[in-house]
């Protein structure tokens, strides 16, 4: 070749490579732009994704947190069956030795979980909440006072005192205590006609009562002045919490 189209081809082929080149930047720069948009599309379905997930904890957690306010009735039948049960296999494990599960006694947890669902979660809650409204007017608007104008205040001394009174001398001896031996006695109990279950708990109750009073005295009557001069919706979960360990201790006296 002559040294003319020696040149003509190295023109040639610097224009091919420059279109190459130029052609590779122009399709680097669209795979560029595709992946960056794909990669902000990723991003933001992310965010979307954790932004509802978030949202979707929070409302979880509100209405789980809510759930006690919303249906505090079934809330309570909840919380005092899980208690009763779990007190009764603390004393039968920490307390008695037995071992978990195989040494618990399930026919006396029963009871205990049957008790603590009908009478202390149903009718105590019905008691304490909507019968105390009519027999102790004004317990709402005591309930709100603050604790200086309640220890002050005579008429919110006597709705209190009342309430102690009611809860010690008549709701714990005759309510609370004759339902509990016949339910331990229905559960536990040899087979019996219904009528002879209810003899034989009620037996059981009129044998211990002496010492069965004076342990709940001892218990329940400093715990009620502090439930019924607190505000009206700490009372209930108080109560649960010395409930836990008077069941616990009810277990270990009578639960066998």
């Amino acid at each position: 070749f002559s040294h003319a189209s020696t040149a003509v081809y190295a023109s040639l082929l610097d224009k091919t490579i420059a279109v190459v080149v130029q052609q590779l930047e122009t399709e680097l720069k669209r795979s560029t732009h595709q992946t960056t948009h794909s990669l902000r599309r990723t991003q933001a379905k992310s965010q979307l994704l954790r932004r509802l997930t978030q949202d979707a904890m929070t409302s979880l957690a509100a209405r789980i947190a809510g759930f006690p306010k919303a249906q505090p009735f079934v809330f309570n039948l909840g919380v005092a069956a899980c208690k009763t049960s779990a007190a009764d296999i603390m004393t039968q494990t920490a307390v008695e030795g037995k071992s978990f599960p195989g040494e618990i006694d399930w026919r006396r947890n029963t009871s205990f979980t049957v008790f603590g669902f009908a009478y202390l979660g149903g009718f105590q809650y019905w008691l304490q909440v909507n019968m105390y409204r009519r027999m102790f007017a004004g317990m709402d608007k005591v309930a709100e006072m603050p604790i200086a104008k309640k220890l002050t205040d005579p008429f919110a001394l006597s709705v209190i005192a009342k309430q102690v009174a009611f809860d010690v001398l008549v709701h714990m001896p005759f309510m609370y205590f004759p339902t509990f031996y016949v339910v331990k006695e229905v559960v536990q109990g040899p087979p019996a006609d219904p009528m002879g279950k209810v003899s034989n708990g009620l037996g059981h109750y009129v044998d211990n009562w002496t010492e069965d009073q004076w342990k709940m005295f001892q218990v329940w009557f400093p715990s009620d002045l502090v439930f019924f001069t607190g505000p009206l919706w700490l009372r209930l979960p108080l109560r649960h919490v010395v409930s836990f360990g008077w069941t616990a201790y009810v277990s270990f006296l009578r639960g066998k």
